[in-house]
């Protein structure tokens, strides 16, 4: 039996982790004898995820994250991450204690999705950005950055299959996104994404639009399309969705099959929301009562597509929380 234990450590360790214990729970363990420190090791090894901020760090391995002050985790164990890293999320500059870390994440090159704060568009935010996910261009799958933080060279370079652009959409990311003026050639960045996602605080997605249109037509491979939005106040919100219901229904508008507009609503609007949009904008939708996390409004729409006869079905969805799983945002 004395084979298992290596095992029967590492699930130990890991467990530890997963529970979200302190770091002096972590650094006990470690303590407890060679192979408990050995066992910590492959276990920091195998953390899968990662979110870096300045003065901490967050591990796991599926959704759940355990945080940590980078200071009070021996350096023995921290600087065994990064190997078998695919998910990444950096809020600010990178403090250079972790520079050991990302070094090894470049040099396996593993990442498959990344992510940065709605903040991280400052110029050497983007110069890091340039250097940095270029060298994934083979594994790297789903990207989240301010729309600020887009360039050419991630244009030209990466293959995604999600983007989500923070901060909502300006002109300027059009210009970004856009093939060469005169060029018959398709841009493989562009067809390459099937799922586009924005996230907009304004709380006046409609005054937008214009500039979402003429992004989201550039992308001829996309499944669907997310908007993400902060509700101020009803009537933003039920302009939000009759403006976007008008927009799915015309032909010279590409949309996806799938539309779904998720809404991140003000604390005091909660109690009313249901009433008023099953008697109001939604109306017309399919009110699905069954999500245990959210008001569920469905639409099909159908749209005679462009230099055809065919009539084919887009679907707008309007997602919203119920109020005991409100977040404060």
């Amino acid at each position: 039996m004395p084979i298992l234990i290596p095992e029967i450590l590492f699930a130990i360790g890991k467990q530890i982790i997963e529970n979200g214990k302190s770091e002096n729970d972590v650094v006990k363990f470690v303590i407890s004898g060679k192979e408990s420190l050995k066992a910590a090791r492959n276990v920091f090894a195998s953390v899968k995820n990662l979110k870096i901020n300045h003065c901490h760090f967050a591990i796991g391995w599926k959704k759940e994250y355990s945080e940590y002050n980078f200071l009070k985790i021996p350096k023995c164990l921290m600087y065994c991450i990064g190997g078998s890293v695919k998910k990444l999320y950096i809020k600010q500059q990178i403090n250079p204690f972790f520079q050991p870390i990302i070094d090894t994440v470049i040099e396996k090159k593993q990442l498959i999705s990344f992510s940065t704060s709605s903040k991280f568009y400052e110029c050497e935010d983007i110069l890091f950005l340039k250097n940095f996910l270029p060298q994934f261009s083979k594994t790297l799958k789903e990207l989240s950055i301010p729309n600020q933080a887009m360039s050419g060279i991630l244009r030209d370079s990466l293959r995604l299959k999600t983007l989500i652009f923070q901060n909502g959409c300006n002109r300027g990311l059009y210009f970004m996104l856009r093939p060469f003026p005169n060029t018959n050639e398709k841009s493989p960045f562009l067809s390459s994404v099937e799922h586009l996602l924005f996230k907009d605080i304004s709380g006046h997605l409609h005054s937008s639009f214009d500039n979402y249109i003429s992004v989201i037509k550039l992308f001829p491979s996309l499944k669907r399309l997310d908007f993400i939005t902060i509700c101020k106040d009803l009537n933003s919100l039920e302009i939000d969705i009759k403006v976007l219901s008008k927009l799915i229904k015309r032909t010279k508008y590409e949309f996806p099959q799938n539309v779904i507009y998720n809404v991140l609503l003000q604390k005091p609007l909660l109690n009313e929301i249901e009433t008023i949009l099953l008697n109001g904008v939604c109306s017309k939708f399919k009110y699905d009562s069954s999500n245990p996390k959210y008001h569920c409004f469905e639409r099909s729409m159908l749209k005679k597509e462009t230099f055809s006869s065919e009539i084919s079905r887009r679907k707008l969805l309007v997602y919203i929380p119920k109020s005991k799983f409100y977040v404060e945002r």
